[in-house]
């Protein structure tokens, strides 16, 4: 039975063919030493899949526009901690998406992200 870390290695050369930098908002003092956020790159370049779901997408009517939310899937190895609302710029086939974290799953070898991306339509 392969251990985790030939599982990983097997997984970064068959499968893992795109990128991911991962962002988040942290606390940080402004120059009138106010509280403020400020998005910080946390992981850069790590390789990973990004995956399509069953259902390509969900629509959602408010009182101005329409919300297509695309539920995604990103895998990659597990010794990196992914947080609830988390930015991710995605790189695949020279397309860039900028996606959110919902949750985390880690396993022993890889994580399973769930993301969503929301568009809206006017």
């Amino acid at each position: 039975m392969p251990i985790p870390s030939q599982l990983n290695n097997l997984l970064s050369k068959y499968m893992y063919h795109d990128n991911v930098t991962v962002c988040r908002q942290t606390n940080t003092i402004d120059d009138e030493g106010a509280d403020d956020y400020a998005v910080q790159e946390i992981y850069s370049d790590i390789l990973c899949k990004l995956y399509q779901s069953g259902k390509p997408f969900t629509v959602q009517n408010t009182d101005r526009q329409v919300d297509i939310i695309t539920d995604l899937k990103l895998f990659l190895p597990p010794q990196y901690d992914v947080l609830p609302n988390d930015i991710l710029k995605i790189s695949r086939n020279g397309q860039e998406f900028l996606l959110n974290v919902v949750k985390s799953f880690k396993y022993k070898s890889h994580q399973e992200v769930t993301v969503k991306r929301k568009d809206e339509a006017r």
